[in-house]
C-alpha cells in the first residue's frame, strides 16, 4: 500500500491521520478518519493501521490481517458499493480493548450485506469458480466476527481481531 494523504477528506469526523501523539508522547487510542471513496485515499490509510497497531503493541501477524481486511473492505465499497466514483464518503473507526482489535466500515452505497455472500468453492477447480466473494470470504474467515447493518442510508460492517495468536519464533528473536 502507497500513502497518498491527500486523498483524504478532513471534516468533522476527523482528520484523515490518526491523531499525533499526545505531550506523553502516547499514541492514540483509536482511528476515525472519513475517506473519500478511491482507490488512493484507501491506500492512505495503510501507515494510520500500522501506527495504531505499534501504539497498541500488537502481533505482527495481527497487523497483517487488519490491513488485509481494511484493504478488502474499503477496497468493495469503492469498486462495487460506488461503482468506482470518487468522492463519496467512507468512514474508518478502529479501537482496541481486552486484546480485540474492533473495526467499523461506514458507507452511503446501495444496501450491500457482506455477511450475506455464500461461501465459495474454494476446493472447485479454478475455472470451474464464479468470479468474486473470494475478498469477504477472507474477511470473514480471518476475523472473530463480521457482522453487517443497514442504518438509515448507511451500511455499517463491523468486524473484531483477537490479538491472541502468540507471535512467530522469528518475532521473538
Amino acid at each position: 500500500l502507497v500513502r497518498s494523504p491527500d486523498r483524504c477528506l478532513r471534516g468533522a469526523v476527523g482528520s484523515p491521520r490518526a491523531a499525533p501523539a499526545s505531550s506523553s508522547g502516547r499514541m492514540p487510542k483509536a482511528i476515525d478518519v472519513r475517506l473519500e471513496a478511491s482507490i488512493d485515499a484507501v491506500m492512505s490509510v495503510e501507515a494510520d493501521i500500522e501506527a495504531f497497531c505499534d501504539a497498541h503493541e500488537l502481533s505482527p501477524r495481527t497487523n497483517f490481517v487488519l490491513t488485509l481486511v481494511l484493504e478488502e473492505l474499503l477496497t468493495n465499497v469503492v469498486n462495487h458499493g460506488y461503482e468506482g466514483g470518487e468522492g463519496a464518503p467512507i468512514t474508518l473507526r478502529l479501537s482496541h480493548a481486552d486484546n480485540v482489535v474492533i473495526g467499523e466500515v461506514i458507507d452511503s452505497g446501495p444496501a450491500f450485506d457482506p455477511t450475506a455472500l455464500p461461501v465459495p468453492d474454494i476446493n472447485a477447480p479454478m475455472e470451474d469458480r464464479e468470479i468474486g466473494g473470494l475478498g469477504v470470504h477472507l474477511s470473514r474467515t480471518l476475523t472473530r466476527d463480521l457482522t453487517y447493518t443497514r442504518v438509515g442510508d448507511t451500511n455499517v460492517v463491523r468486524f473484531s481481531i483477537a490479538d491472541d495468536t502468540p507471535p512467530l519464533k522469528e518475532e521473538t528473536q
